[in-house]
């Protein structure tokens, strides 16, 4: 409980701002306060230790200015027990207040009201951020919102924030102020600026929060509202269409789409934190693959049925070659049964296959007499590479790097085999897919045929090249589970269409069973 000795105005609001290194939007912040129809404010910024320039403009603009850790709930009970206002408001530093929020707020919080509850408007220039506008008009004053407004006598009954929470901090407080009295929604509204807004980033702000919001549904194991807050059904449906906001889903059509989108790729992600495996032992599978499971893969492999070239990655490397690849210099890395490879051999390409499975060259040597084509076989390790540097024009792999922990030194001794212009081309598992769900259960199991492995999104793969210090030329998305699940009557028919239209569009990466990379050296 909050013990305060300081006497307060009884018109006074306080507006207690937490921040972490917000020098780009704190500025703006207290000066839409300062602007506010409302004049008798006293602003409080209470800072978690910041290393830019937070600290000086907060104290050019703020009327007091604290440091307190570790995180925002630690930082809002500080500024309460710190203002001298009747009311508490509560502003990110990244928020704008329209001109007379806190006016309505004074207004509308009678005796028969507890907390007042702020519409929010995301700000931003981009498409996704448009989206996230849109995406957030549905949760006002529903489960998923929190108070923001309310009496500084009931923000001490209540205890201030749970310190004990780094996520979902605010939904606790707002479960509490509920089960007390009574809430309602002013009409003026607060920018939530998200002019920043990348979807790889904003997935991985959410992913951040995964194991931290057990800590708030153990809390508040049973309550209804809290599994509506973590229900799939809820977030995914009811909250988009009740109260009959399914109208504004109609009326605009594209926004609900992409929407709907980036809420299934937070929910997948979550989906998949919920899976539990033991973390030592997938370790140790990622640093030691051994060649026991990948021979009894490719032991059956010499078979007429199992000679599949993939037609989408033989595209891909043709396309990057103006479609002439004869006497190009090719190497695939843990080529499998070589059925890509000698594909590109038959089409002209000087040929080099490297995998560490017996089983795997033998499959190959088989392949090559029987399509009477002609490659050079290794069997290695891809962490001792056994060629020269600068000799290849490009360098493949295809579901291979999934398999290693960290595959960037991996990579990094593949970049130095190629030439100065080359291109290597990486095809790995496309996270956002049913397969990626039934992988991680059977892994969980024990299961799965083919050991450890991740998976990648299109932004995880960016990463990569960034790290490579290398230049993306392009990505792309091959196969699509749900066609596994068609009947085998129509399913070549329906693949066809697939690869002939889909499969070439730029949703292939996002939708695609398989995600390819292609780089420059």
């Amino acid at each position: 409980m909050i013990r305060l000795h300081i006497e307060y105005d009884m018109q006074k609001v306080s507006v207690i701002i937490p921040t972490k290194n917000s020098e780009n939007t704190i500025r703006r912040c207290i000066l839409a306060i300062k602007k506010q129809s409302y004049s008798a404010i006293e602003i409080i910024v209470v800072d978690n230790f910041s290393t830019d320039n937070t600290i000086i403009i907060a104290k050019k603009y703020a009327d007091k200015v604290f440091s307190a850790a570790p995180e925002r709930s630690a930082q809002r009970n500080y500024g309460v027990q710190k203002c001298t206002g009747a009311f508490v408001m509560l502003v990110d530093s990244d928020m704008y207040v329209s001109r007379n929020v806190i006016k309505e707020c004074v207004e509308g919080l009678t005796k028969e009201y507890i907390g007042i509850y702020i519409p929010e408007k995301i700000l931003g220039n981009s498409f996704w951020a448009e989206v996230r506008n849109f995406e957030r008009g549905f949760y006002n004053s529903t489960c998923v919102d929190a108070v923001r407004f309310l009496r500084k006598k009931d923000f001490e009954k209540l205890g201030g924030f749970d310190e004990n929470l780094r996520v979902a901090e605010d939904w606790d407080f707002d479960r509490r102020i509920r089960m007390i009295g009574k809430t309602k929604e002013i009409y003026a509204h607060v920018f939530h600026d998200e002019s920043s807004f990348a979807i790889n980033k904003y997935i991985g702000k959410k992913k951040s929060y995964f194991d931290d919001l057990q800590i708030y549904q153990k809390k508040w194991a049973g309550h209804p509202e809290v599994k509506k807050q973590m229900g799939l059904w809820y977030r995914m449906v009811w909250v988009f269409i009740e109260n009959n906001k399914w109208r504004r889903l109609l009326r605009h059509p594209i926004l609900s789409i992409a929407m709907l989108l980036l809420r299934a790729m937070v929910g997948f992600e979550f989906l998949l934190s919920k899976i539990k495996f033991n973390n030592n032992q997938l370790v140790e599978m990622s640093k030691n693959p051994t060649s026991k499971t990948w021979n009894a893969q490719w032991k059956h492999y010499n078979k007429a049925p199992f000679f599949k070239p993939n037609h989408k990655v033989i595209q891909e490397i043709e396309r990057c070659f103006d479609g002439k690849v004869t006497g190009k210099k090719i190497l695939e890395i843990g080529a499998g049964s070589g059925c890509d490879i000698l594909s590109l051999s038959k089409r002209g390409a000087c040929g080099y296959a490297l995998d560490f499975s017996s089983e795997s060259v033998k499959t190959m040597q088989y392949w090559s007499k029987k399509t009477k084509t002609n490659i050079s076989f290794t069997q290695g390790d891809i962490q001792n590479l056994p060629y020269e540097k600068s000799q290849f024009d490009m360098i493949y792999s295809v579901g291979l790097m999934e398999h290693f922990e960290d595959p960037i030194p991996l990579l990094q001794k593949q970049l130095s085999l190629l030439k100065m212009g080359g291109l290597l081309l990486i095809d790995v598992p496309q996270k956002y897919s049913l397969y990626t769900i039934a992988k991680h259960v059977r892994m969980g199991l024990g299961t799965h045929p083919f050991g450890w492995e991740t998976e990648y999104s299109l932004g995880e793969l960016r990463k990569i090249s960034e790290k490579l210090n290398t230049k993306i030329v392009r990505f792309y998305g091959r196969d699509l589970d749900l066609i596994q699940k068609i009947p085998i009557q129509i399913r070549p028919q329906i693949n066809t269409i697939y690869q002939k239209t889909v499969e070439n569009s730029c949703i292939s990466p996002y939708i695609g069973l398989s995600i390819g990379m292609i780089v420059k050296k």
